[in-house]
């Protein structure tokens, strides 16, 4: 990734207009190392909006457009454009965000920051697929290349070579990140009973067994209060942890939620509309065949139903009589 002085389009290209429960694409880059570098800023700051281009690209040309929303760290939390922000304020945004509300990771891979490190674990900590983005020349850690997940590694050398691996990458996991906003809320209905029964325990606990809690779980106090401040925090700590947080309350943890069957994508809601207008169904039975179909999905049911056509809503319908 070099310096694009001329651009072959506009980077204000349109993109869909997406509602706030959208899936969500993290794109990461290198903050801190670059803050007294305006050159480099404004070369970073021209690629990201490449990256940006290439996620537009692929929701609005599909068959079927699907809004996505972006979130670019650079364009919200800079130090060179927030520098009142303090470091714990950066870190808890966003590992709220990468965690409790993005679908997934793309890294501009120019000389990342361990920030831009620590995002890409949160992020495959809770599944979710990323893209590393590589200048020509430059190597990528064989750690991170060997990670296990859901992890693409490319290196595009032209600004179209940046928006095209991109585009592509994105329409081959749009399956996965238009199906992110459900998992995510289905995280969350797994780990609020427990959280919430551990954050009560240790409210109610006294100095002393607090502080024998602290050492017995060997967590700061700090540590301990952001795992407890919100579900999708929890989500990244090892069970181990969880267990012995209970232990040491002395409580009895709450069973982790089974998760209920995924929402349906847009394309496959638009069909379910439509085939339930073609055959008229009644509000009872087209939440029967909704629920039935849900059902199909969490079993792996997808290979027999793609659920993105009439003729698919139709033979659930005749599944259940």
């Amino acid at each position: 990734m070099t310096d694009h002085p001329e651009l072959p389009f506009d980077l204000e290209e349109r993109a869909l207009e997406p509602r706030p429960d959208a899936p969500q694409v993290y794109v990461a880059c290198a903050l801190t190392s670059i803050r007294d570098d305006p050159e480099r800023q404004r070369l970073i700051d021209a690629e990201i909006q490449l990256i940006q281009v290439g996620i537009n690209r692929a929701s609005t040309e599909a068959a079927v457009p699907w809004p996505v929303r972006i979130h670019a760290p650079i364009e919200w939390s800079a130090p060179w454009r927030t520098p009142e922000t303090t470091p714990t304020d950066v870190h808890d945004a966003n590992a709220r965000i990468v965690l409790g509300q993005s679908d997934a990771l793309i890294v501009h891979g120019h000389q990342p920051s361990e920030g831009v490190g620590q995002e890409f674990a949160w992020a495959l900590a809770v599944g979710v697929p990323v893209l590393h983005l590589c200048p020509i020349g430059q190597h990528v850690s064989r750690q991170i290349a060997g990670t296990p997940g859901d992890v693409t590694i490319a290196s595009p050398g032209s600004a179209m070579e940046i928006v095209d691996r991109t585009c592509r990458w994105v329409r081959s996991r749009r399956r996965l990140i238009e199906g992110g906003p459900a998992r995510r809320k289905d995280r969350l209905l797994l780990h609020g009973p427990v959280r919430a029964a551990l954050l009560e325990a240790w409210q109610k606990a006294d100095d002393t067994s607090r502080r024998a809690l602290l050492s017995y779980t060997r967590l700061t106090e700090p540590r301990l209060l952001w795992i407890l401040s919100d579900d999708a925090f929890l989500a990244t700590a090892p069970f181990h942890q969880i267990q012995s947080l209970a232990v040491g309350l002395r409580i009895a943890l709450p069973p982790f939620r089974t998760a209920p069957p995924p929402e349906l994508t847009t394309a496959q809601f638009r069909a379910f509309l439509a085939a339930s207008d073609e055959y008229d169904w009644d509000v009872h039975t087209a939440e029967l065949v909704k629920e039935r179909a849900r059902s199909e999905l969490a079993k792996g049911g997808v290979r027999r139903f793609r659920l993105d056509s009439i003729p698919d809503w139709l033979r659930i319908r005749r599944l259940i009589g």
